[in-house]
């Protein structure tokens, strides 16, 4: 072997040395090399939490293993190259989870919450105590409320779901039940527990906490909630007019549509609060109001959406043209829609992660056939909606990937619809004297 040979190869072991060297640095800086554009690009990652695992993950065609695990709550697919793809996840006996995705170059694609429904769902049902002529006024896991008109008046009936505690239905007359401890002549009942005997009732006097398994009665607001109000863990929240009226020599005239009070009421307890607006509102320009931890939204005449923090003592009119709102069971969102018929959400805190919005952030939801929506609840885990439709119940994503996945959970009539969080029961009333039960625990076994 010459020295000019040996030269020769010992240039070529430099090179090669230098070109190895360089791509080992580019690998591990994330480099790789696109072979649809022959060219170097730095890697993505798509990362994926189900509720339901082991699940069949595909990015295109290209099947990946399901990692989650005791350690691990989801599976992160690296080395990804940036481009489109279509995500599919996948179970046997669950419909299929599609999303239309863009893998960026240094960035995690996140999906969490994924929820997939069973092609099959399984509904529990029973019959409740009543009969065709019943109007249902108000509906629970447990219970609900319903009236009947009669030669007698309107006669309320507290009427229990079956379970496995309770085999049988029962029939209870609470006109009946509070006629042996109070002579109020009361109008309207409303749940504010799990406990269907548990009632909130109003009459001519004011509002009272009723418990018909006792019977008790106990008095806490003079309020006879004429004007708008909201019912929220524990907390009854409703407006009421400020103490003013003017003096004349010969009477005095009390104002029509005086200032609002807002008041926060431990049904507990019976204790209460009063918030004290920023902006001064009356009474009749409220027509809507929600609670959530320390924040209020009202709705009034004009269409205005105001959120207000009672920590803060600070307001922000988020929309002119809202017709209803809903925050989600975290706070950390704010559910409107709109006169035009369009769905928001409003951002109250940072979403980065799951919904890579930041406080302030407004988006519109896209979601099937909105026109159609009767009611929105938010599923427990914040980020899916149980949203009704005629003839039709729906659990949709929140979320800015398209397409927005909406499953349909029901198919047919049904007069009233119930969700509970805390249980991830669906209470359905199909009819005055017929419930089904959606029990969600049974998607995520």
């Amino acid at each position: 072997m010459t020295i000019h040979f040996r030269r020769k190869l010992f240039g070529f072991f430099i090179v090669l040395f230098i070109i190895i060297g360089i791509g080992v640095v580019l690998y591990s800086q994330g480099y790789r090399l696109d072979t649809n554009s022959f060219s170097l690009t730095k890697i993505g990652a798509v990362y994926i939490e189900s509720y339901q695992s082991p699940i069949n993950i595909y990015l295109n065609d290209t099947y990946y293993k399901d990692k989650s695990g005791l350690l691990t709550k989801g599976t992160l697919l690296a080395s990804i190259i940036p481009q489109k793809y279509r995500l599919s996840i996948q179970k046997d006996g669950f419909l299929e989870y599609t999303k239309n995705i863009e893998v960026s170059p240094s960035q995690v694609t996140r999906f969490f919450n994924v929820l997939l429904v069973p092609q099959n769902i399984a509904y529990a049902t029973s019959t409740i105590a009543s009969s065709s002529s019943t109007v249902l006024d108000a509906l629970t896991t447990q219970g609900a409320i319903a009236h009947e008109t009669t030669a007698r008046g309107t006669q309320y009936t507290l009427l229990t779901i079956p379970n496995l505690t309770t085999a049988t239905p029962t029939s209870l007359s609470i006109n009946k039940t509070l006629a042996t401890v109070s002579k109020q002549k009361f109008s309207q009942f409303l749940f504010y527990s799990n406990n269907p005997s548990e009632l909130l009732a109003t009459s001519s006097v004011g509002t009272y906490r009723i418990n018909l398994g006792e019977p008790s009665v106990t008095f806490l607001a003079s309020s006879t909630l004429p004007y708008a109000y909201t019912i929220q863990d524990n907390f009854l929240t409703f407006v009421s007019p400020q103490l003013a009226a003017t003096t004349t020599k010969t009477k005095q005239i009390k104002e029509t549509n005086p200032l609002a009070n807002i008041i926060q009421l431990n049904i507990s307890s019976g204790a209460t609060t009063s918030v004290t607006l920023t902006t001064p509102q009356r009474v009749g320009t409220i027509t809507s109001l929600y609670a959530k931890n320390n924040y209020l939204a009202l709705i009034t005449t004009d269409k205005s959406l105001i959120l207000y923090n009672n920590d803060s003592h600070t307001e922000i009119v988020i929309s002119q043209n809202a017709l209803s709102a809903l925050f989600s069971p975290d706070a950390k969102k704010l559910l409107y829609r709109t006169v035009d018929g369009k769905i928001h959400i409003y951002f109250i805190k940072d979403e980065l992660e799951i919904m890579d919005a930041k406080a302030g952030d407004d988006i519109t939801l896209s979601l099937i056939d909105t026109s159609h929506i009767q009611t929105m609840v938010w599923y427990q885990d914040s980020t899916h909606l149980i949203v009704t439709y005629p003839n039709q119940i729906k659990i949709a994503e929140v979320t800015q990937k398209e397409p927005n996945e909406q499953f349909t959970l029901w198919n047919g009539p049904y007069r009233m619809v119930a969700y509970a969080p805390d249980q991830n029961l669906l209470t359905i009333a199909t009819s005055s004297t017929e419930i089904a039960q959606i029990d969600f625990n049974l998607f995520i076994k």
